[in-house]
């Protein structure tokens, strides 16, 4: 017989653990564990009701069974309950998982529509709205290709609907290329993207999410690309190079026609390995290859270039110019893509030989030889051009024209002269050129172009000269002959000036002499009065002393030329001598009305200086004596003013003045200021003259202010002590 306690404790036990499984897993807690237990609890409990209900135990009253029978039922009513609760959570989580699932599936910026198994649409987002013209509600329960309707692009032809194709395969799905979306209202879009297939927990295909992206614009621009390497693929296998393309994350080159043509093969005997191409570049050249490549590969370079051979199909080397650069990198930097070009330069390089080979023959020629290819950067430089640069040869190899002579620093015209080689025009000029020192230099350089046997330009052989002596002698030269020729003119000047100083000498010597002679004529007259023999002897006087003055300006203009002046410094009382010359020229001044005052600019009664005072006396008398001629009424002034050693005398005048043009030459030998105002303009244009050599030989110097009919200011310094080698370094500012 059956032990009823013992059913008992296996329906308590069971309970329990159902209980305590799912308190302790209250969120994780799966159905399937719940229901296992479940099911062991009601197999018990049904097994011990039954024994319950048929009798079997004897034992067993029926107060006793009632209590039994309560008892296995009571763990099954908690259970229960907790039951309830559980799938009430699950609900919960299940409507909050709905929420963000809804709320992502309409934030994401691609189009997404969703179906059933039967391809029937069941979900859409605004994007998908948008770009198919259908609202969801519109769209649910229609068959997908009544909503997304696509072509493709090219052929106009229906294209294949992805969708399908993952409910058949199962498998995701990528849009075919070039298709084409035609919305609801007949807009067209370009699309991209992929469907992918929507299982159950049994890992059943049970729809298909399908999501898309309108790349109209993006394909737009990959036309224009396509378009653009169309055409430049076109004008490169139209011109004598040609154009590879390396994809760098599959290692594989692939090299258009005129590569195999420029090496001799076909198309199909080159394998597209960047293994295979380095295989045909010469030995000596890979290194040198290889470093060009990794400087562009990490930054270090903007683009790939190098020059190297390669073995032909003959089995002979070709020179080739590689230039390629990556045009696409991930966002890491890495490179993923190349575009390049080939071009041959084997006649370049043969040029290039022959041309060294001749330099050299001429290394020991006292000029400067070079040679720059197409690119204007030097393949040869010889040793004369580095003694005058300072540039080694390996120093300048594989440099620019502009690197090396840095014509951009100070001769702009270089740099065009330079521009202009591509045309294949021979140029010959001289242009300043830089050492590397810095020094500066002129340079006759000639350029040549050299040509190929099919006339193509190769490159440039430059011949340069040194020819800075030859310019500093020709500089010098020309000086020179702009000394002689103002020399000249300034000979002819005065050879005229002269003549006309003769023709004007003669008027003034014979003005006097006449008066001498006619008036001493007059005196032997009989019955002559007092008063009229007074007269003519005032008028032989006058005229004597005019023929003095000129004499003495002869013998002084004779002295200077001859260089025969000198000084005699001597102490004496400066306001003496200034007394002296007012008392003899105020009855002139008088005479003719002048108001005639002398300023002393020493309170001190005897002021001592140490010159010639003979000279001094004589360049005052001079100016007195002119601003006294030249002026009709007013007044005439002198005196001086003191400065830091210096004496400053001045003579001003209210009389006609001196004209601008003439304040300048006044002072020159045989020179004078013409007034047309005047009647006469006697003297022999010396007195100035002598007077700005005295001077200048008591260390000072002169000039004149003025207007014309306002009267003139002539004033000059000199030092307060006159040695004969005074300099005018130090002259004050009066």
């Amino acid at each position: 017989m059956f032990n009823v306690h013992l059913f008992d404790l296996f329906t308590l036990i069971t309970a329990a653990l159902g209980i305590i499984v799912m308190i302790n897993r209250w969120k994780c807690v799966r159905i399937s564990h719940f229901n296992s237990l479940l099911f062991i609890y009601i197999f018990f409990y049904c097994l011990y009701s039954s024994l319950l209900f048929l009798n079997l135990l004897k034992e067993v009253n029926n107060q006793e069974f009632l209590e039994d029978l309560s008892g296995s039922f009571l763990p099954m009513f908690w259970i229960i309950i907790i039951y309830v609760l559980i799938e009430n959570e699950k609900t919960k989580q299940i409507q909050e998982s709905e929420r963000n699932w809804q709320i992502t599936f309409h934030s994401i910026g691609d189009a997404i529509i969703t179906t059933d198994i039967n391809a029937r649409v069941t979900k859409m987002n605004p994007v998908a709205e948008e770009l198919t013209g259908w609202s969801s509600a519109e769209a649910y329960g229609k068959l997908l290709t009544e909503i997304f309707h696509t072509i493709n692009n090219k052929t106009g032809k229906e294209s294949l609907n992805p969708a399908l194709a993952v409910l058949e395969t199962g498998k995701i799905s990528g849009i075919m290329s070039h298709t084409t979306l035609i919305s609801k209202t007949g807009k067209e879009y370009h699309i991209s993207d992929s469907a992918a297939p929507i299982k159950d927990e049994n890992d059943k295909v049970v729809g298909v999410v399908l999501v898309f992206r309108d790349i109209t614009e993006t394909y737009k621009i990959q036309e224009k690309i396509e378009e653009n390497e169309g055409r430049m693929r076109m004008i490169i296998e139209s011109t004598e190079l040609g154009m590879w393309e390396w994809t760098y994350t599959k290692e594989q080159i692939s090299l258009f026609s005129d590569v195999a043509r420029l090496l001799g093969y076909s198309e199909n005997e080159i394998k597209p390995t960047v293994k295979n191409w380095f295989s045909l570049i010469h030995k000596e050249d890979r290194f040198r290859v290889m470093k060009s490549l990794s400087d562009h590969i990490f930054n270090r370079a903007p683009s790939f270039e190098s020059e190297h051979r390669m073995l032909t199909k003959s089995g002979n080397w070709k020179w080739v110019m590689t230039i390629g650069k990556f045009v696409l990198r991930d966002s890491r930097g890495k490179p993923l893509r190349a575009l390049g070009i080939y071009r041959d330069i084997d006649a370049r390089k043969i040029s290039e030989e022959k041309i060294y080979f001749h330099a050299n023959l001429l290394n020991d020629v006292e000029t400067g030889i070079f040679v720059l290819g197409n690119d204007n950067r030097f393949t040869f430089w010889n040793s004369y051009l580095t003694k005058l640069y300072g540039w080694c040869e390996n120093e300048v190899l594989g440099k620019s024209a502009s690197e090396v002579f840095l014509w951009k620093e100070y001769d702009e015209d270089s740099i065009d002269a330079i521009s202009n080689l591509h045309r294949g025009e021979s140029l010959i000029g001289e242009y300043k050129s830089k050492k590397k020192d810095g020094t500066l230099f002129t340079a006759l350089i000639k350029y040549t172009p050299l040509f190929d046997k099919a006339g193509r330009l190769t490159g440039t052989v430059g011949i340069i000269s040194d020819i800075s002596a030859r310019k500093q002698m020709e500089t010098e030269l020309r000086v020179k002959n702009l000394e002689l020729i103002k020399a000249k003119e300034r000979a002819e000047e005065s050879d005229k000036l002269k003549t006309a100083f003769l023709a004007n000498l003669s008027h003034e010597v014979r003005t006097p002499m006449n008066g001498i002679l006619g008036f001493a004529e007059l005196l032997k007259e009989k019955g002559l009065s007092e008063f009229d023999q007074n007269r003519y002897i005032e008028v032989i006087e006058h005229s004597g002393l005019r023929m003095v003055k000129i004499i003495d300006d002869l013998v002084d203009i004779s002295k200077i030329e001859a260089g025969t002046v000198k000084l005699n410094p001597e102490h004496f009382n400066l306001n003496n001598l200034l007394d002296g010359l007012y008392n003899f020229f105020l009855p002139q001044m008088s005479k003719k009305g002048l108001k005639f005052s002398l300023h002393k600019g020493s309170p001190e009664s005897e002021f001592i200086i140490n010159t010639d005072s003979s000279r001094l006396e004589q360049v005052l008398s001079n100016l007195i004596s002119n601003a006294e001629k030249f002026t009709d009424d007013g007044f005439v002034d002198f005196g001086y003013s003191m400065s830091n050693g210096y004496i400053k005398f001045y003579v001003k005048d209210s009389g006609v003045g001196v004209p601008l043009q003439h304040q300048k030459i006044i002072f020159e030998r045989f020179r004078q200021a013409g007034h047309s105002n005047r009647k006469t303009n006697d003297g022999t244009g010396l007195g100035l003259a002598i007077c700005k050599a005295f001077v200048e030989m008591m260390g000072g110097s002169i000039g004149v202010t003025s207007e014309m009919d306002r009267g003139a200011e002539f004033w000059f310094t000199i030092p307060h002590e006159t040695n004969n080698n005074n300099n005018n370094d130090n002259k004050p500012e009066f």
